[in-house]
């Protein structure tokens, strides 16, 4: 087999003139450093009356260890913070996980955790922090909603639905859902 050959049989299969957003290249080339603008108007477009409009962010680090060795590990795949302080934790996840919701949960606590001021007095005050998961396969029973191809949760009061806390918002996207053609898809306007 030629050097070639093996590349092109470890790389994603190209289907027609696409590859797979569910490639860690494909989704670090479209939304990573290099495709910052891209990343802006794709949560723009997500959060769109949920958080004021992104201008600027910065990438910010994607590792996260647990405080001791025994401790859990966390590797977000893109962790960034923007102009106004908000964190965002975006999660690709191509395969059904059991509790996706539960690591969910796990992973925002870390951008928590890295505003609380260290020594002296904190009031457990923080920015926004956002948890985005592109899924490629579909959540448990979603109720009412089963076309929903994103969903937006907070931490509410179960009877009322009122908002308990705004600053702790988990966004789910599931991409089995999106049923539209290619000629159907409109861009995101600025």
């Amino acid at each position: 087999m030629t050097r070639r050959d093996y590349i092109n049989s470890i790389l994603p299969k190209v289907e027609g003139r696409f590859i797979s957003f569910f490639t860690d290249f494909a989704f670090k080339k479209l939304l990573g450093p290099g495709g910052k603008r891209q990343l802006i108007h794709f949560l723009n477009a997500l959060l769109e009356g949920v958080e004021e409009p992104i201008t600027d962010l910065t990438y910010h680090q994607q590792e996260h260890l647990g405080a001791t060795i025994e401790d859990r590990d966390a590797i977000f795949d893109l962790h960034c913070v923007t102009d106004s302080g908000a964190r965002i934790v975006i999660e690709l996840q191509s395969s059904y996980q059991r509790n996706f919701m539960h690591r969910a949960v796990y992973y925002a606590t870390f951008p928590i955790q890295d505003q609380a001021k260290r020594g002296g007095e904190w009031r457990f005050e923080f920015k926004a922090v956002y948890t985005i998961a592109i899924l490629n396969f579909l959540m448990e029973d979603k109720g009412d909603h089963p076309e929903k191809v994103v969903s937006i949760g907070k931490i509410s009061d179960v009877v009322t639905m009122e908002v308990l806390h705004d600053d702790l918002v988990f966004i789910l996207i599931e991409l089995p859902k999106f049923k539209k053609a290619l000629d159907e898809v409109v861009d995101y306007k600025e």
